[in-house]
């Protein structure tokens, strides 16, 4: 029986299918699959509603993008479990959750722009607050080059540039994952060390696509989240950091955990599958804490105060009329930062500053 782990996968191709686990079945089975279900149940308790609140909101950009965000608390709820039961397609689950980790990542830097007035207003309402700064010394690579980051102007190509690093998530996660799965689908029992070492390139390019991605959400983040203080941003790009590290981060330390101690791994789950199982596992018991923070992170009254143009927790904005509002062909309202709009006057004479 062929079995490898490398950074949080695991290969089997005589692995165990669902029969194969209800006939070897143990007490810690046992245990581990209920607290799952428990586990999964009380995301979806937690989910289900606050969605159906959400979607009963007026219509917004704001609207579109939290909906798609906060479809990662099932996304990893429903994949893990199935995986769990199902451990020969638990690589096809991971492509369908990347796909929707991936659209998640977008809709929040998506979110930020929107809430700052839209891609081409951003840039004036920043501005209005930060016109400079060592905007590039942020995490995940900036932070430890801050004393010697140049200070920049926050322009419209910078903006671009972070939005263009969400961008490429869209496609490069769930594509690499794929990649990923193939591979491993071809080398089957192959103990060629060739497909190892493809493997490991496929693995390291996620983790630098995900970083990649990172960076551009902080950059704009700490540019704008004095603008948008009132819209809970720590919370949610906190929701995002943990989402990213379930994700990528969590699957490496669980292989390299269990190839240190393989004799206690073998004891719980069969070495074959090891690796698999308790990475879904763990992601069955986060996907509940998950959904309760997704729903502290996006709630319902922010949805009514975007589709206002407004500052949920700002009290200098009651004399903002959203008659003022512009709305675009499909009848989204263009929102834009109470503080820009009392500076500039207009959004037209905000873009016309840039």
């Amino acid at each position: 029986m062929a079995h490898r782990v490398l950074l949080g996968h695991t290969t089997d191709a005589d692995g165990p299918t669902i029969v194969d686990l209800f006939r070897n079945v143990n007490t810690f089975h046992l245990v581990s699959w209920c607290l799952s279900i428990i586990a999964c149940s009380i995301a979806m308790f937690i989910f289900v509603p606050h969605y159906q609140r959400l979607k009963r909101a007026p219509k917004s950009f704001f609207k579109k993008h939290v909906l798609k965000i906060l479809l990662m608390a099932p996304a990893y709820s429903i994949t893990s479990l199935v995986a769990l039961f199902f451990p020969r397609s638990s690589g096809l689950f991971a492509v369908l959750r990347s796909v929707v980790e991936s659209r998640a990542i977008y809709a929040y830097v998506a979110m930020l722009l929107d809430l700052l007035g839209g891609f081409d207003r951003a840039p004036a309402n920043i501005q209005a607050i930060s016109p400079e700064g060592k905007f590039y010394a942020v995490p995940p690579f900036g932070c430890c080059f801050r004393p010697c980051c140049p200070v920049v102007t926050m322009s419209r190509s910078l903006v671009a540039r972070c939005r263009s690093f969400a961008v490429q998530a869209v496609y490069a996660i769930p594509g690499l994952a794929y990649l990923h799965l193939w591979v491993e689908l071809e080398r089957a029992t192959s103990h060629s060390e060739a497909y190892d070492v493809v493997v490991i390139v496929v693995q390291a390019l996620e983790v630098l696509t995900v970083m990649v991605a990172f960076y551009g959400m902080m950059i704009l983040y700490f540019a704008c989240r004095a603008r948008i203080e009132g819209y809970n941003p720590t919370k949610k790009m906190l929701s995002i950091k943990l989402v990213l590290f379930v994700g990528v981060v969590q699957s490496i330390i669980v292989s390299l955990a269990i190839s240190k101690s393989e004799k206690g791994s073998q004891a719980l789950y069969d070495e074959s599958y090891s690796v698999t199982a308790w990475t879904n596992f763990l992601l069955c018991i986060e996907s509940a804490p998950l959904a309760w923070l997704m729903r502290a992170s996006y709630p319902e009254r922010e949805l009514y105060m975007a589709q206002q143009g407004d500052q949920p927790s700002n009290t200098e904005t009651d004399d903002y009329d959203d008659d003022d509002d512009e709305m675009d062909e499909d009848g989204y309202v263009i929102t834009m930062a109470p503080e820009a709009r009392k500076h500039y006057g207009t959004v037209d004479n905000a873009v016309s500053t840039l």
